[in-house]
């Protein structure tokens, strides 16, 4: 498996400013594994160093959700400046001499497997605690339990088929005994899955989090129904169930690990298709499951309604309903909020504009570096709730069309704006997620105009400082740091954020939330319309759509304006395509349900894993990245689009490779497809 002779030790503890309590306690010493559980409060640090491998969701760094696909775009000069070795991904440039983000060993990124051998010790040894009462030692279990399946669970996405480690390892451990296989991957689902079963029935794993100053980010039931929801999803879904791409990646045993399961005679055989189907089931009983405690428990959507705030008109108030899902700290839809990844200064600085109202922010050379892709762009709705290409009240073929804004449009773009059309009659998480040039941005209490062109008009607020004030050449900017694009992501930077002409960059952190109620909507309609195709199934996902899509502000217009009436997925097909029946078939009904995550949960790392598991990556990531022409001085000039990077992704890109040092030194390991 990876290179497992290593001392047994208990490693320090991530530690954020901004975290919960539980996460504040730092060993004072490395204890040898013979101390570690003499007394209560020594296992209680050894329980935090198991929650301290968990991988930084919220951070470009660790996560290469964020910019290992083509959600977000960079420079080479950023990506060298800040060791942004996922984009490396991106561009095509993983190997397997030295892998990038190689979760396997822990290469710039959680070791992974370190983080289960030390789950492992801590669950075989937490019983000798003397002081420890019966149903915090319980609890303790049940959250490292937790843990210990959720970063197999996160290998498994990375590697497919991995080893399964379920006893501790030390310098005394028999070398036979190291060199383990990669267990075929639905055996590998089996051991994950069965573990959130153990956790659920441990009666002393709380629901949710009651003592909200202490333990925020700790295991809970709710949690672990959601990751198994989603575990279970990804189990069904095309790259994973049935796949026989992979088919002739055999162990030495002879063992198919891609496609084998047992069967009842105790043999390996290829999956069959009432087995796929099977897998379907699991998905959407276990996501049905997970949405149902989630809402018995008080989760919901979270809307806009905090007082204090005065003057916000209800286009503002629906964009801020959108933000906040993401960006406002333990809100009613966070599930699972990743305290050990807290966002204040990282994702949020690159989505921020350097230059609004220069008067009161000081330009921030580092601000606003991340590029939103033009295609990215594109992926939202019009007003109607519709692709752009499918709505017929839209004119897709002139969106590249100049306009000046009018006073229809601004509530979102300033009126005499001169924009596109692409810009102009989108659906409000356009307007919430991305600034743009000539955007209507909220933030410290004001509403600003952001301008994204280098030079040209109004060359002193310039949404993204290519240069100093609009001046490229000056102290080398342009070399160095801007948005690649001309479009950046603002859906997450916390509206009460501030740069302050004296202050500087305040940011408003928050923990980043791993999944909320959303997404469980999301994956509870795909598992609906694929487990069954009847129409009965298809109304249900569609009334969970529904829900996120009145959040989002997809209401009935009237003489331009929203109403307060619910524009319904069906009814927006029926009215304003060609194609008013695509709701009711299942292949019509996946392809919009694939959508609607790619707007909902854009820019939080969702992108980058569900086109792997829908086998569609080779679809978009074979597509050119362009933006505006960021160095046009006119509006005529800025709006063109062009060629930013032509990625390229190949069968073999959808799984890391195992390091090839690890497979020279343990013969039973097989690499991956193509490396």
């Amino acid at each position: 498996m990876r290179k497992l002779i290593y001392a047994i030790f208990c490693g320090l503890i991530f530690i954020l400013s901004s975290c919960s309590d539980f996460l504040d306690v730092v060993p004072d010493s490395v204890p040898r594994i013979e101390n570690a559980f003499t007394l209560r409060v020594e296992a209680e640090k050894y329980l935090f160093t198991c929650y301290s491998y968990m991988p930084a969701h919220g951070s470009a760094n660790g996560n290469p959700a964020f910019l290992g696909g083509d959600e977000v775009w960079i420079t080479t000069k950023n990506r060298d400046r800040w060791a942004l070795n996922a984009w490396r991904i991106a561009t095509g440039a993983q190997n397997a001499n030295a892998p990038y983000c190689d979760f396997w060993r822990g290469n710039n990124v959680s070791d992974l497997y370190q983080a289960i051998n030390d789950c492992n010790i801590f669950l075989e040894n937490v019983g000798k605690v003397p002081d420890l009462e019966v149903w915090e030692r319980n609890r303790w279990i049940g959250e490292v339990t937790f843990l210990k399946a959720y970063y197999h669970y996160w290998l498994i996405r990375c590697y497919g088929p991995i080893v399964i480690s379920d006893v501790s390892t030390s310098v005394t451990t028999p070398t036979e005994e190291l060199y383990q296989y990669r267990q075929p991957l639905d055996s590998c689902f089996n051991y994950v899955l069965n573990s959130f079963d153990r956790v659920i029935e441990n009666e002393d794993i709380p629901d949710r989090i009651t003592a909200e100053a202490d333990e925020l980010g700790r295991v809970t039931k709710a949690i672990t129904y959601a990751i198994k929801a989603e575990a279970t999803l990804l189990a069904a879904s095309p790259l994973y169930n049935g796949n026989t791409d992979y088919r002739s990646i055999k162990d030495n045993r002879g063992i198919a690990i891609f496609c084998d399961v047992i069967q009842p005679d105790g043999t390996f055989a290829e999956k069959t298709e009432a087995q796929k189907k099977a897998r379907w089931q699991d998905a959407k009983s276990a996501c049905k499951r997970a949405v149902d405690f989630a809402e018995s428990l008080g989760y919901q959507l979270y809307e806009f309604n905090e007082t204090g705030v005065l003057g916000l008109n209800d286009s503002v108030k629906v964009k801020l309903s959108i933000r906040n899902a993401v960006t406002l700290k333990w809100n009613v839809e966070t599930i699972w909020g990743n305290p050990n990844s807290w966002v204040a200064g990282g994702l949020d600085l690159q989505s921020w504009p350097r230059g609004l109202d220069p008067a009161k922010q000081k330009n921030t050379t580092y601000a606003g570096n991340y590029g939103v892709p033009l295609k990215i762009a594109a992926q939202f709705y019009t007003k109607n709730g519709l692709p752009i290409d499918k709505d017929l009240t839209w004119d897709y073929n002139a969106r590249f069309n100049l306009k000046k804004a009018t006073s229809l449009d601004n509530l979102y773009v300033y009126e005499g704006r001169e924009t596109v059309l692409f810009n102009l009659d989108r659906e409000p998480r356009y307007y919430a997620d991305l600034g743009f040039d000539g955007c209507i941005y909220y933030g410290f209490g004001n509403n600003y105009g952001v301008y994204g062109a280098m030079n040209g008009e109004n060359p002193v607020t310039p949404l993204y400082v290519q240069g100093l004030a609009g001046q490229p050449a000056q102290s080398g900017m342009i070399e160095t740091s801007y948005n690649p694009t001309g479009i950046l992501h603002k859906k997450l930077v916390n509206y009460k954020s501030n740069i302050g002409a004296e202050s500087g960059w305040t940011p408003e952190g928050y923990p980043w939330p791993v999944i909320r109620l959303a997404n469980l909507y999301l994956m509870y309609a795909e598992a609906l319309n694929e487990a069954d195709d009847s129409q009965a199934s298809r109304d249900e996902a569609i009334s969970y759509i529904d829900k996120i899509r009145k959040r989002a502000g997809l209401m009935k217009i009237v003489n331009g304006r929203r109403t307060t009436e619910l524009l319904g997925l069906k009814e927006a097909w029926a009215t304003y395509t060609a194609e008013k029946n695509k709701p009711n078939s299942q292949i019509g009904l996946r392809e919009i349900i694939r959508q609607e995550r790619l707007i909902e949960l854009a820019f939080e790392g969702q992108r980058f894993w569900d086109l792997r598991r829908w086998k569609l990556a080779a679809n978009y990531l074979n597509a050119p990245i362009t933006g505006w022409n960021i160095e046009g001085e006119t509006a005529a000039e800025y709006y063109k689009e062009r060629e930013v990077y032509q990625q390229t992704f190949q069968l073999r890109d959808y799984f890391w490779p195992i390091v090839k040092r690890e497979l020279s030194a343990n013969k039973n390991l097989v690499q991956n497809y193509g490396w």
